[in-house]
């Protein structure tokens, strides 16, 4: 099971560890798996027992055993972001980047009774869809924090979420959070191994929070009961699907941003 995930990340609780494929007896000794893997361990959102019965030779079968679905992995991720920002009903929102993570971040934050969400996006599509996923007001990321601070009367949101994972982006979260509000940064910054932070403004008394979303049956129990009861709808996510062979073709529609693509499911 594949997945591409723009934005974001989650790591399933299953493990395969090295010794575990060896037990597998399919010739593959660990000498063998660290010359063709190159890796201990990975993480896998397959039963371990479906794979020690079936040793995975059947692609579309797995489809149908994966724990998480596609949608659900950039839930799980968001939604942490918006918890761990101490969410209360009526609270103000602001979510920077519209996203995979940022539009599960729209949705959480909507479902856990946020008064007014304020999104910022300035992709079309993404912009529509952030709508649909629950934002009251979408606005360009150019003019996005002088216009916060104008619908707030100059207060600043209770929460505002980073979900993008750029300096830029992190540097208006931080300036559009009120005086003890809270920052929640759920971006990956993989081109940014450092980040600065003005210490003007609300820079005095502010909460800032990073997530890496935890895993846990009873939480992820809950998530997918939101899912199955119908509070939040995910499947609009799910814009393409490609097969494995074209996985290059996929980063690189997903890299241009082109065709309102979203999440990308990986087929055999």
């Amino acid at each position: 099971m594949l997945y591409l995930h723009g934005l974001g990340h989650f790591y399933p609780e299953n493990v395969i560890t090295n010794r575990f494929l060896s037990e597998l007896d399919i010739g593959s000794s660990e000498e063998w798996i660290l010359e063709r893997v190159g890796i201990v361990a990975r993480h896998t959102v397959l039963p371990l027992e479906y794979i020690r019965t079936t040793k995975n030779r059947e692609p579309r079968a797995a489809l149908e055993a994966s724990l998480y679905g596609n949608a659900r992995t950039a839930a799980a991720a968001a939604r942490m972001a918006i918890e761990r920002a101490g969410i209360r009903t009526g609270d103000t929102v602001a979510i920077f980047a519209q996203g995979p993570v940022g539009l599960c971040a729209t949705a959480g934050a909507r479902a856990l009774g946020a008064g007014r969400i304020i999104a910022v996006e300035s992709i079309p599509e993404r912009v529509a869809m952030s709508k649909r996923f629950g934002a009251d007001i979408v606005l360009d990321p150019a003019d996005a924090v002088a216009k916060i601070q104008q619908m707030t009367g100059n207060r600043g949101v209770d929460i505002a979420v980073e979900a993008l994972g750029h300096q830029a982006t992190f540097a208006n979260a931080c300036a559009s959070v009120r005086i003890g509000g809270t920052v929640s940064s759920v971006g990956v910054y993989g081109a940014f191994p450092e980040l600065s932070m003005a210490t003007g403004g609300t820079f005095i008394h502010r909460k800032l929070v990073t997530t890496l979303c935890p895993v846990g049956t009873n939480r992820l129990e809950r998530l997918m009961a939101l899912i199955a009861g119908g509070t939040v709808d995910l499947t609009p996510l799910l814009t393409h699907s490609m097969k494995i062979s074209d996985t290059p073709a996929g980063y690189d529609l997903f890299r241009k941003r082109e065709g309102g693509v979203l999440k990308i499911a990986l087929r055999p």
